[in-house]
């Protein structure tokens, strides 16, 4: 058998965790992941990590390939997006971020699993800023009902559009509450 036809046959393990449930190996591993693929601000990520609401995992044979979070940005950063924006975000409002899939592994819909399971838990309406030369990313955000909102701004990493997307959740609150329950799951990588 090919490499590529038995990482496709191997079960894949996605968890959905609190920060605080990942060991400081597997936070340590979360944030490399992010500052190499992640293309965003990395100073002070250690500490937005443990910050998020939630954080889901892929791995294969206990290694991380792909991640995914539910995240509760500080106020300046809200405020930020908002003004580059033109969109009013509500602080009581979630941002799902750092999705991220590790180069042997796109293409396969891990991401989309992730979000799909983070989306399982959490109860309330989620931003998210993307660029709008990402089509992978636009994918998985319409997939999951987002929608591009505001006006698009240029990037300050790297100068590249950035488009905020809205998810609203009709017939719910619009704060956000997660489950208390890890959330453990395997499945097929196809």
């Amino acid at each position: 058998m090919s490499g590529r036809t038995d990482t496709l046959e191997r079960e894949h393990t996605c968890g959905v965790h609190t920060p605080a449930e990942l060991s400081e190996n597997e936070r340590a591993h979360v944030c490399s992941i992010v500052r190499q693929y992640g293309r965003v601000e990395t100073e002070g990520l250690p500490e937005r990590i443990e910050r998020a609401w939630r954080i889901a995992t892929a791995s294969d044979g206990g290694r991380v390939y792909a991640l995914a979070a539910i995240k509760r940005p500080d106020r300046s950063y809200l405020e930020r997006v908002s003004a580059a924006s033109e969109h009013a975000l509500d602080p009581a409002w979630a941002e799902l971020g750092w999705f991220v899939t590790l180069p042997g592994y796109r293409g396969r819909g891990a991401c989309t699993r992730l979000v799909r399971a983070l989306l399982a838990e959490y109860t309330g309406t989620l931003w998210v800023t993307a660029r709008d030369d990402d089509t992978a990313t636009s994918r998985v955000l319409a997939s999951i009902g987002m929608a591009p909102v505001g006006s698009g701004w240029n990037s300050v990493l790297d100068g590249r559009v950035l488009h905020l997307w809205l998810k609203q959740t009709p017939g719910r609150r619009s704060g956000g509450r997660l489950s208390q329950s890890t959330n453990e799951r395997t499945f097929t990588n196809e």
